[in-house]
């Protein structure tokens, strides 16, 4: 019999399954997980299903939870071997051959480390990891001592994955799924460095330099924000290598003549922006005669300003897109003057042709104290297959004067050659007050 808390709470046997349904029976089960092979007192059991008020009998409305849950597991095999005992003064699940997915993911990253043999324990880190079906113990009353199970299962998936990266990393094989999952973690732990450290060599090592180096800024910056800190040094020095390992540009060449390392994040396709708006303008500047006449369009006046034209105009047949749902901030949102808020996007590829290395680029209007800034001029757009969807995300800042923001943003490749011309773009756009 297998208890299985990695997701939804179920107890299978021999390829039945089967769960507690009502809230209370998963509550009593769920507080006898978080102990295995404990006695937990009558006393314990019902201040965690009852907290806000005890029943008149709490002994009895206990018991009557023990004897439901023992019917359940009776339902599921013809054993006469107790596995919810009754001991003095409360009960103990006793597992005996029975398991839970959650010490088997613990027994995995144990047998890993032991193991000589890199591919034998990357191989059962899969397994370990592929026991993972959701939130642990997600369907369960979220008592302390639940609670704590969560955050022990969370820490050891974690772990897992780390040394799965690791591994796979060091034999040069990064798994189609191993990005993904990375990012998914790296997202819910922003200031794991660790995790991020192994994102961006994944990133890296698949050709996604560009992700990787925005990546490590983002970081730099929640560090900076959240614990005004820096990055330790193996981020930095991963850093460093991604940025050598990049082809120069002529921003980036004049830079380093001057003897500044640059620190790019990923703007517009195919080009790298600087977090300084000093060091962004002197850039310019030089790029005026590197660019043939290019700076001189940053000096017009902003009503004159166009969006630069796209070298290609190549509407792919096939290829389309629609705007399911703004994530956050829907059209009309009020925020306040100098508030830095995301705007998402869902977006969804109703064509039948894949998205590979898309971006959303800002379109006009760009610059001017009275709008809306984004540090990056682009985000780019998750790969998606047909029938899939995205969510895209872009960081804006509202200006320190009350006024009407409306930003456009179009779909682009790594040039800034436009997919879909024929469409219409997104947008945000807010009411900035104070």
């Amino acid at each position: 019999m297998d208890f299985l808390v990695l997701g939804a709470l179920t107890i299978t046997h021999r390829g039945r399954s089967t769960a507690p349904t009502a809230a209370k029976d998963r509550a009593f089960l769920g507080e006898l997980l978080a102990h295995p092979g404990e006695v937990v007192s009558t006393e314990h059991l019902a201040d965690a299903l009852w907290p806000d008020k005890l029943p008149a009998d709490p002994a009895n409305a206990v018991q009557v939870r023990a004897s439901r849950l023992r019917t359940l597991l009776r339902s599921l095999t013809d054993s006469t071997d107790p596995t919810l005992l009754s001991r003095p003064g409360g009960y103990e699940l006793s597992l005996g051959e029975a398991g839970t997915d959650l010490a088997r993911l613990r027994r995995a990253l144990s047998l890993a480390e032991e193991e000589k043999d890199p591919r034998a324990a990357a191989k059962i880190l899969r397994e370990g990891l592929a026991l993972w079906r959701g939130e642990p113990f997600c369907d369960v009353p979220q008592t302390p001592c639940v609670l704590e199970r969560v955050a022990h299962a969370q820490e050891l998936r974690l772990s897992a994955l780390e040394t799965y990266a690791d591994l796979t990393l060091s034999a040069g094989d990064v798994p189609p799924t191993l990005v993904a999952e990375l990012t998914e973690l790296a997202d819910r732990t922003p200031l794991r460095e660790p995790l991020h450290l192994r994102l961006m060599r994944a990133l890296h090592a698949s050709g996604r330099s560009a992700e990787a180096l925005t990546r490590y800024e983002r970081l730099r910056r929640t560090l900076r924000d959240e614990l005004g800190a820096d990055p330790g040094p193996e981020l930095r020095e991963l850093h460093r290598e991604i940025l050598t390992s990049e082809p120069d540009t002529p921003e980036r060449a004049v830079l380093q003549k001057a003897g500044e390392t640059p620190t790019p994040v990923e703007t517009a396709p195919g080009r790298a922006r600087f977090g300084n708006r000093a060091r962004r303008t002197a850039v310019a500047t030089v790029a005026v005669c590197l660019l043939l006449g290019a700076g001189l369009w940053l000096w017009l006046p902003r009503q004159d300003r166009m969006p630069p034209e796209a070298h290609l105009v190549r509407p792919i047949p096939g290829d389309r897109s629609r705007l399911a749902r703004d994530v956050t901030y829907p059209d009309g949102s009020t925020v306040r003057v100098g508030e830095t808020f995301v705007k998402t996007w869902q977006l969804d590829n109703v064509g039948t042709v894949p998205w590979r290395d898309r971006y959303l680029y800002r379109q006009w209007p760009w610059d001017g104290e009275d709008l809306c800034q984004t540090e990056h001029r682009s985000v780019r757009v998750p790969d998606t297959d047909p029938g899939g969807s995205a969510l895209v995300s872009v960081e804006v800042r509202a200006p320190v004067e009350p006024t009407r923001c409306k930003v456009y943003w179009k779909m682009v490749d790594a040039d800034g050659n436009h997919f879909m011309p024929h469409l219409s773009g997104i947008f945000f756009d807010v009411t900035v007050v104070r």
